[in-house]
């Protein structure tokens, strides 16, 4: 967890304060901060396969088939996730007992 939330922070997507009143909140409005943004903070840009930026390590690259298959779908990933925000995902989490949210930031 400290590593997810100081990729995070690096990123300025939160800020952390220490202290006895301290603790981890959103550097901007959940309606600013795109699930593209958190993953790519957290994991590199999300990639549904290799080729999509490192083409030459397949052997097959100049000939493949489903290059253009990947590519197209690679680019419906990345416009969902960044046309997604954390404000259209906040609320009670799968068990209810948690809630997401910049209440209180």
């Amino acid at each position: 967890m400290p590593k997810i939330i100081s990729h995070l922070a690096n990123r300025g997507l939160i800020i952390t304060e220490r202290g006895k009143s301290g603790g981890i909140r959103l550097a901007r409005k959940p309606e600013e901060i795109s699930i593209y943004e958190v993953v790519e903070a957290i994991d590199g840009p999300p990639l549904l396969n290799i080729c999509m930026t490192r083409p030459n390590e397949c052997p097959l690259n100049t000939r493949c088939k489903v290059y253009d298959m990947w590519k197209k779908a690679q680019e419906c990933l990345d416009a969902f996730l960044k046309e997604t925000h954390l404000a259209e995902v906040e609320g009670p989490c799968s068990n209810g007992d948690e809630n997401l949210s910049s209440e209180g930031s």
